[in-house]
């Protein structure tokens, strides 16, 4: 379903977009001052669109040059809400059979995660979520490697209520020959990460 952007702000009356700690935020309100979600959150996934994508990196860098995007990364997204987190992996390319090459685009700009439990809370309310761009990876084994290293680091993390601290159910497999296209640098990157999350 396409919706334009212009057609839904002419039904909304109220409209606050704010830049809070590098996310877009969207609050709309239609007649009788009435909090509207599906307005915001189709305007918040056009604005996204827009603003290129929703990624937030720690390095400076022009995220738009293709020169610059990375063959995968993995993302930590954080509801500030409920201080729940969500560690994954995203290819930003995948294996085109035809041309023997990776060059189809997977749409990793617009990307939201593939928790289930995690996706119905961003649904109701998307303002609540920061979506993290850790660690860019250059290939499949570097993908897994650092996805089994993270998660196998917080899988039993709890927050101050009991409730686990992160969305993550499985801790990923790894192939010890995975190893082979993993480098000893990239190796420590991984570990000092894991210190910060």
């Amino acid at each position: 379903m396409n919706i334009l952007i212009k057609d839904v702000i002419k039904d909304i009356h109220g409209l606050d977009i704010r830049k809070d700690t590098g996310k877009i935020r969207v609050r709309a309100y239609s007649d009788g001052a009435e909090y509207c979600r599906g307005h915001a959150k189709i305007l918040s996934e056009a604005l996204m669109l827009l603003k290129g994508d929703h990624w937030i990196t720690s390095e400076d860098k022009d995220k738009d040059k293709e020169d610059n995007v990375p063959f995968g990364f993995i993302y930590r997204i954080v509801d500030t809400k409920s201080k729940k987190g969500y560690i994954g992996r995203k290819q930003t390319i995948y294996y085109d059979k035809a041309s023997h090459s990776y060059s189809v685009p997977s749409g990793w700009e617009s990307y939201i995660g593939s928790c289930a439990p995690l996706k119905i809370e961003y649904d109701e309310r998307p303002q609540d979520f920061l979506f993290y761009r850790i660690l860019d990876c250059n290939n499949r084994d570097e993908l897994g490697y650092a996805e089994h290293q993270l998660i196998s680091s917080i899988f039993h993390n709890r927050l101050v209520t009991g409730e686990l601290e992160y969305y993550n159910n499985v801790i990923p497999k790894l192939f010890r020959g995975q190893l082979d296209g993993v480098d000893s640098g990239f190796m420590d990157e991984v570990e000092e990460i894991k210190c910060g999350i």
